[in-house]
Parts: structure tokens; C-alpha cells; sequence
């Protein structure tokens, strides 16, 4: 299987296959980590309406369609919350470890686009079969550096 390669923690380039241009945006794990920019603020750069976002730090980011929450994903009821409350049509998820949580997640019915960054081969099988139960149509993987992509990577779906 051939895929590509993400070579920077910068939002440019980790999350360039996400047009976020006029969407409401769900970004869990929305901080700088390593970048110049958190991606949040990438998010409200290239166009989305509204960007709700969740890290463990406070990034020092504000505006008028920016909403910070300052936690983590500690439970499949606290992803769920956000979802309801939110109604995504792009889902980005880089918090290591909250993969787990969208196994109990039945549906998106609002999401048309979500990447989700996996951090074992239990987490990216998971991942790719509920990118699957939820409908999406179409699936590409994304290798981070030259890490294992069994490992490490992004499972990018869209409908």
C-alpha cells in the first residue's frame, strides 16, 4: 500500500488534506506542540466558522469563532458530549490515547471529513473499521516521519 509521508508538526504540513474553508471544526488536541501555530489557529486561518477545541494547556489563542476547552478526552461520554454539543463536519484528533474513545461512538452524522492520529496497531485497526461503520466512503493513510505507519500515523476519511 503506498501513502504519504508527514514530515512537520506544523499544521501546513500535518493536517493540509483537512478544507476546513466554511466548516465547523471539532479539534481535539489543539495546541502548538512543536509548531509555530496551534491548529486551531490554522483551522480559523483557512476558513472554518467555528473551531471548538480541546488540549491540556491554555494555547494564548482567541477569536470570535474559537471556543477553548481546557481538558482532556477521558472518557467515550465526554467525546460523545462534545460531539452533540458541537455537530462537526470535521473531527481532527491528536490527543495520544483518546483514539480509544471513538469505539463506542455510533455514528457522526454531521462529520464529512476525519483524521484521527493513532498511536498503536490495536488503535489504527480500531480506527480504520469505525471509519468504515460510519459510512465513510473514502480512507488514506499518512506515515508521521519515519515512524512504523503500523504504529504511528493518520487515518485521513471523508464521505
Amino acid at each position: 500500500m503506498k501513502w504519504d509521508k508527514i514530515i512537520s508538526e506544523e499544521p501546513n504540513d500535518h493536517w493540509w488534506f483537512l478544507n476546513s474553508k466554511d466548516k465547523i471544526v471539532l479539534d481535539l488536541g489543539c495546541g502548538k506542540f512543536y509548531s509555530s501555530i496551534s491548529t486551531a489557529e490554522w483551522f480559523v486561518n483557512n476558513g472554518a466558522t467555528m473551531v471548538t477545541g480541546v488540549d491540556l494547556s491554555n494555547i494564548g489563542y482567541e477569536a470570535d469563532n474559537f471556543i477553548m476547552k481546557i481538558k482532556n478526552i477521558e472518557s467515550t461520554d465526554d467525546l460523545d458530549f462534545l460531539l452533540r454539543l458541537t455537530t462537526p463536519q470535521i473531527i481532527k484528533c491528536d490527543i495520544e490515547g483518546a483514539e480509544i474513545h471513538f469505539d463506542k461512538i455510533d455514528e457522526l452524522p454531521y462529520t464529512e471529513q476525519i483524521a484521527i492520529e493513532y498511536h498503536s496497531e490495536f488503535l489504527k485497526e480500531l480506527v480504520e473499521r469505525k471509519v468504515m461503520e460510519w459510512g465513510f466512503t473514502n480512507k488514506k493513510l499518512y506515515q508521521i516521519f519515519d515512524e512504523d505507519i503500523n504504529r504511528i500515523g493518520v487515518i485521513f476519511a471523508w464521505k
